[in-house]
């Protein structure tokens, strides 16, 4: 689904706020960085952006900005950016610790090889599954 953007200031909405991040908000939609992401980006990339800095769990940035990389499927340069950055976020995500369900985790492995895939990335792909645990999935 396609995110609701304000069209004056550019917000992708895919959240409510509360009202000390409403105040947050509109510091950063006011910076010249967000102002150039409106021109590069697409909405779902910003609210990767305002998620990273709002302080989202780095579970849900990555899965917002897997999102990015399908909006991005007409524009491979960015669609590369986006996948390496989701990459690279994948890497910095650390499976939690037992009995905590490590799914999200696992779908997130899942998904950070595949983009080295269509990176062409194959052997660091194939490594990426194979050094993947599964059998919390039995």
């Amino acid at each position: 689904m396609p995110l609701a953007v304000c069209p004056d200031n550019g917000l992708a909405m895919y959240r409510n706020f509360s009202k000390p991040e409403i105040k947050t908000l509109k510091g950063l939609l006011a910076t010249p960085e967000y102002q150039q992401l409106r021109s590069a980006d697409t909405p779902y990339y910003r609210a990767y952006w305002l998620m990273d800095r709002l302080g989202d769990p780095l579970d849900q940035r990555l899965w917002v900005l897997q999102q990015a990389s399908w909006e991005s499927d007409m524009n491979p340069v960015r669609k590369r950016r986006y996948q390496e950055e989701f990459e690279q976020g994948a890497r910095g995500y650390s499976r939690p610790e037992p009995p905590q369900d490590d799914l999200g985790w696992i779908a997130t492995q899942l998904r950070a090889a595949n983009a080295l895939r269509e990176l062409e990335k194959f052997d660091e792909a194939l490594q990426l599954l194979d050094s993947t645990p599964r059998e919390s999935l039995d």
